[in-house]
C-alpha cells in the first residue's frame, strides 16, 4: 500500500470519528433539553418580595413544546393601583411598566384586582418570584421589592424615555426620525 492510500485511510477514519463525536453530542444535548422540558412539569414555587401583590393559579403551559412555560396570576391585595411590576425566576425575569410613559402612565394592576402572566424562561428549580413593583398612591409612585430589580426597571424606564425623544426628534428635512 502506498503512503498516499495510508493518508487517505487515515483521512477517512478520522471524518468517521469526528462525525460519531458530533452525533453523540447531538444526541446528549437533545436530551438535556428533553430532560429540561419534562422537569418543567412541576410547578414551580412561588414568592414575592412585595408586600401587598402575590402569584396565583400557577399552572404548567404548552407541555412538552418549545414553548412551555408557566401561566400565573399577580393578584393585588391593596387600594392602590400598580403601575410597574418585575417578576423573575432565577436569572431570567419578565415586567411591565406603566411609568415608561409620564404623558401616558398606564395602571398595570388595578386596586384588588389581577394580571395574567406566562413566563416562558423558567429556570429549573428556581421560583417565580414578584421581585419588584411600583404602586401610584397619594404621594405619587411608591416602590417596594427588591433594590436591584427596582434599580433595574429605572434603568429600562430611562432608556425607553431616551429612545422614545430620540424618535420624535426632528431630523434635518423638519420630520421626525423614525
Amino acid at each position: 500500500m502506498s503512503n498516499s492510500n495510508r493518508k487517505w485511510n487515515w483521512f477517512v477514519v478520522s471524518v468517521v470519528f469526528v462525525l460519531l463525536l458530533v452525533s453523540i453530542g447531538v444526541g446528549v444535548y437533545s436530551a438535556r433539553k428533553r430532560q429540561e422540558r419534562r422537569e418543567l412539569a412541576a410547578v414551580p414555587p412561588v414568592q414575592s418580595r412585595v408586600k401587598d401583590l402575590e402569584i396565583i393559579n400557577p399552572r404548567i403551559v404548552r407541555e412538552g413544546t418549545k414553548l412551555t412555560g408557566v401561566a400565573f396570576q399577580v393578584s393585588n391585595k391593596s387600594a392602590r393601583p400598580v403601575m410597574a411590576i418585575r417578576i423573575g425566576s432565577g436569572n431570567a425575569s419578565i415586567s411591565q411598566d406603566g411609568l415608561e410613559d409620564d404623558e401616558h402612565p398606564k395602571v398595570i394592576i388595578q386596586p384588588f384586582g389581577v394580571l395574567d402572566a406566562e413566563m416562558f424562561e423558567v429556570t429549573r428549580g428556581a421560583p417565580l418570584v414578584i421581585l419588584s413593583a411600583t404602586f401610584q398612591d397619594s404621594n405619587g409612585s411608591n416602590e417596594e421589592g427588591d433594590k436591584h430589580s427596582l434599580e433595574l426597571t429605572q434603568k429600562l424606564r430611562e432608556r425607553a424615555k431616551k429612545l422614545r425623544t430620540e424618535k420624535e426628534k426632528p431630523t434635518s428635512d423638519g420630520r421626525p426620525s423614525q
